[in-house]
């Protein structure tokens, strides 16, 4: 038994799959052989917001908020790093959700893909925000970032009146 461990940096300029294939070689003979597939992608996630939209008025205090997570170099929906949305409200942190496989409404989910989702329905006052969403990985490193900004306006309930006859 021999333990041989190598410890090296490759440098790899293109990006896609890559095989690390080694051999151990004994007095001109294998002896063992092994390879490591990986993926190199330095391309950042886009994120695009489908609710709210930029510049929306909403009415009432409730947002939902809806984010896709798009790694166009992704090989597959695991591959994409996006793993969390963190919502933050005027620069405020609100909330941490899980990215999903996205599925277009009438399509079946193909684990190629890669994008995600992201969903929340947080509350918000009155008034003109900027709602702003960072992608990040399961380590906690931002991936990417996007704002909308929106005005909230407070339900108006309308009073009912009726009229009694004498």
């Amino acid at each position: 038994y021999v333990r041989f461990v190598l410890d090296t940096t490759i440098n790899v300029q293109s990006y896609g799959k890559h095989i690390l294939a080694i051999e151990a070689v004994y007095k001109g003979r294998v002896i063992a052989k092994d390879k490591v597939v990986f993926y190199v992608d330095k391309h950042e996630v886009t994120l695009t917001f489908l609710s709210p939209r930029d510049g929306q008025v909403i009415i009432g205090n409730k947002v939902k908020v809806a984010v896709l997570a798009t790694d166009r170099y992704a090989v597959n929906f695991a591959t994409n790093p996006a793993a969390f949305a963190k919502i933050f409200v005027d620069g405020n942190f609100v909330v941490r959700v899980p990215f999903k496989p996205y599925v277009k409404p009438g399509m079946v989910y193909i684990p190629e893909y890669n994008t995600k989702i992201a969903t929340a329905t947080i509350k918000v006052l009155p008034g003109k925000h900027v709602i702003t969403v960072v992608a990040t990985d399961v380590n906690g490193r931002s991936l990417s970032k996007a704002s909308v900004t929106i005005t909230v306006i407070p339900e108006i309930s309308i009073p009912t009146t009726s009229i009694e006859q004498s």
